[in-house]
């Protein structure tokens, strides 16, 4: 059996056939998908040109926030958690989608529209 892995379109997971998967994904910017003979896949090398890397999340967040706040380029795979309740997360979502980008990317909108009212003179107000 063939499934579908979504990892970014307009709607995100596995899918038992092709047609559910484009239509997830087709016209979708920057989809990601891939098609596996089996349903779990290692994440190591699940999507092309990904590498995921598993770090200390403390010392990821210290690293991404003080290169943000620098304006400098920053690791994209580093990731932290988000703590939201259910309603934050659907409005967040629905935004997203009008916007036409991930939840991800929209929380990371948000996350550099915050650190970018607090400066102030180059350091955090």
């Amino acid at each position: 059996m063939t499934f579908y892995a979504v990892a970014n379109g307009r709607s995100i997971g596995i899918f038992l056939n092709w047609n559910d998967c484009n239509n997830s994904v087709k016209g979708y910017k920057n989809a990601l998908y891939k098609e596996s003979k089996k349903r779990k896949v290692d994440t190591d090398i699940a999507w092309d040109k990904v590498k995921w890397i598993d770090l200390e999340m403390k010392e990821d967040f210290l690293e991404k926030a003080k290169a943000l706040f620098n304006g400098e380029e920053c690791d994209t795979r580093v990731q932290f958690p988000v703590d939201l309740d259910d309603d934050t997360i659907l409005k967040l979502s629905m935004e997203a989608h009008k916007r036409d980008i991930t939840l991800n990317k929209m929380i990371e909108i948000i996350l550099q529209e915050v650190i970018d009212r607090h400066r102030v003179n180059g350091t955090l107000a």
